[in-house]
């Protein structure tokens, strides 16, 4: 099997692949000049419904197993594989970090929807947040499935 993913070095490739369960036995640097891969922003997938899904279930998991709101982004942040949507969650947890509530920080970004947002917002005012969550993932799974 191979895979393909970004790091600062090989290191960090390698440690990577770990943490998702798979046995490294070699790595190679993406090749240069002719040999280069070639990407086109334009043509990379933007996350979607179903990673919105996806990220929101383990989400919840995590915040109902006691990990903070920052760990829980943090690893979702290293082990999302779509590029523009790491990017996002990044820039959510600096906003975080940075004193704002997590609704508002999501807001800043179109792919979470008012309804998504309103519903962050009302699970932060009530305490409630992983119940109202897990309610609402089984009808929000039939429209991608």
């Amino acid at each position: 099997m191979e895979a393909t993913i970004e790091a600062e070095d090989l290191r960090t490739a390698a440690r990577l692949l770990r943490d998702r369960g798979l046995f490294v036995a070699e790595i190679k640097e993406p090749g240069k000049g002719l040999q280069a891969e070639v990407r086109l922003p334009a043509l990379e997938r933007g996350p979607g419904l179903k990673d919105l899904a996806i990220f929101s279930r383990q989400l919840a998991t995590m915040l109902g197993a006691g990990l903070t709101l920052l760990q829980s982004l943090a690893i979702l942040e290293r082990q999302t594989e779509n590029k523009k949507f790491r990017e996002i969650l990044k820039q959510v947890r600096a906003d975080i970090e940075g004193g704002m509530a997590f609704s508002e920080a999501l807001s800043k970004h179109k792919l979470f929807s008012r309804l998504y947002v309103n519903l962050v917002r009302a699970g932060e005012t009530s305490g409630a947040w992983t119940s109202s969550w897990t309610a609402w993932q089984p009808s929000w799974r039939k429209s991608w499935s």
